[in-house]
């Protein structure tokens, strides 16, 4: 396989059935410095995917999809299908057996979920692109507005704040691992204007702003 990186390898669930195990496969290289990652290396969207059918019993790889972003969808096995999507919002459905590609779906947005299935409708989470218009004015999407000094608690949009050039830090909150939560507080900005925040774990892909008026 391509080289990983520190979010390479597998980041959402497998699949598995009648003794064979569905791996949907990130590959994005990113660059190391002697004691930390290099984030401007960091570019998901250049990533790629695969998604692997393994024997469970032999180990042996039965067949190796590669795909043209990086498979963050999950795997689904569905009768004689195995479902997965990638980053860019391709869905694909692939037989279980030989892996030849059956079906695919552009959506109109990145995926970075798995799906729910009912009966003969599958169900996949999508999200709406930041720079598209925001259906809801002032609401809480991809941008908040606050006054200048305000005290502020809100986990959604703590962590990593900083201006566009993420070169001033404004509040940084600590990096968790594992399922969990936490809210953080701090005074907003004295300065009308839009700051820019993001996830220093996810730095291109998980990004926002919000504005002090």
């Amino acid at each position: 396989m391509p080289p990983n990186g520190a979010l390479g390898g597998v980041e959402t669930p497998m699949a598995y059935a009648d003794g064979v195990v569905y791996v949907p496969v990130v590959n994005s290289a990113m660059n190391w410095t002697p004691t930390s990652l290099d984030f401007s290396s960091f570019n998901l969207t250049a990533g790629t995917g695969e998604l692997v059918a393994i024997d469970v019993n032999t180990g042996e790889k039965l067949w190796d999809n590669r795909l043209d972003a990086v498979n963050v969808g999950s795997a689904m096995v569905v009768n004689d299908l195995v479902f997965t999507a990638t980053f860019d919002g391709t869905i694909y459905a692939f037989n279980c057996t030989d892996g030849a590609q059956l079906w695919t779906y552009k959506a109109p947005s990145t995926i970075n979920g798995w799906p729910a299935i009912a009966g003969n409708t599958i169900v996949w989470p999508a999200g709406r692109r930041q720079c598209d218009p925001d259906p809801d004015p002032g609401g809480a999407h991809d941008h908040d507005n606050f006054a200048p000094g305000r005290d502020i608690r809100d986990p959604r949009e703590r962590d990593g704040d900083s201006d566009a050039s993420a070169s001033t830090t404004i509040f940084k909150g600590a990096i968790m691992t594992g399922p969990a939560t936490t809210t953080y507080t701090f005074t907003a900005p004295s300065t009308p204007g839009t700051y820019f925040f993001r996830c220093d774990v996810h730095p291109t892909v998980m990004t926002g702003q919000f504005i002090v008026q």
